[in-house]
């Protein structure tokens, strides 16, 4: 933890812990109290489409910034 300084970090980078930090608590919470079920699984698919456009959206940013020069 020595090389973690939160005070050079950019603040979107804390931003964006807080809220994944957030959204997994919430999750977790309604996993916990059977929120998800087989019948109403709709928004948790969603949520799953939706990341892993955000998946391929990154490496292609990545492959396009970084790879590709």
């Amino acid at each position: 933890m020595d090389n973690l300084e939160f005070d050079r970090e950019p603040p979107a980078t804390r931003l964006t812990t807080l809220v994944m930090a957030f959204g997994g608590w919430i999750d977790a919470g309604r996993a916990a109290t059977g929120a998800y079920d087989a019948k109403e699984h709709a928004a948790v698919e969603a949520a799953t489409y939706y990341w892993h456009f955000v998946d391929i959206v990154w490496i292609g940013l990545f492959a396009t910034i970084y790879l590709i020069q």
